[in-house]
């Protein structure tokens, strides 16, 4: 009885071995474009900061227009933009200035929640991918079949190598993202407070 329990777990592993290994590449796929998502970020943030420095300076005397009329795509970063678009920052509109720093929070939440996952599961099916061609490669060194046992190790440590590559690339963007939507969050609301001040 337990010899049939043991033969089912191994064939129920062994094929899950197919899907891991997919996973891993649609995980590798998303963390990629993840990773343009954020150059693209990163060079928009860039070209706008000294717009949006001179801007913050201006703050201070109430001068809301963006500098030199220029299009407000040209002087808010990020989430900032996103914010002036949909408030339109006029005092009378409290309510809807409180909806929109709430969506924006929500929005850079779920944005840093895509990264996460692939942090957690890309090494875990790494894992997943190593651990499942472990017991057909002991089998066949054990029946002295070393090539199939090394063609299973090259699978097992491939996959490793994939899940890691996923878990730490995603950390990386989620490192940067986290701090620009932090940032983004705190020129929001003092945006919010000089605006309603």
């Amino acid at each position: 009885m337990m010899h049939y329990l043991f033969d089912m777990l191994y064939e129920l592993s062994t094929a899950l071995l197919g899907p891991v290994v997919l996973c891993l590449f649609l995980l590798l796929i998303q963390m990629l474009l993840e990773l343009g998502g954020a150059i693209r970020e990163w060079n928009e943030r860039r070209r706008v900061q000294k717009n949006w420095d001179l801007y913050q300076r201006g703050l201070a005397t109430k001068e809301y227009d963006t500098p030199d009329g220029m299009d407000p795509e040209h002087v808010y970063p990020g989430f900032v933009l996103k914010f002036v678009q949909r408030a339109a920052l006029r005092q009378d509109q409290f309510p809807l200035i409180e909806k929109c720093v709430d969506d924006i929070e929500i929005e850079s939440s779920a944005r840093l929640a895509r990264l996460i996952f692939l942090v957690r599961i890309g090494p875990m099916l790494g894992l997943m991918g190593t651990l499942i061609p472990m017991g057909p490669a002991l089998i066949h060194f054990s029946e002295a079949n070393v090539d199939t046992a090394a063609q299973e190790l090259v699978v097992a440590f491939g996959t490793t190598v994939l899940g890691l590559l996923v878990g730490g690339g995603a950390f990386t963007i989620w490192l940067a993202r986290k701090h620009w939507y932090a940032q983004d969050l705190a020129d929001i609301e003092y945006l919010r407070r000089q605006v309603l001040s």
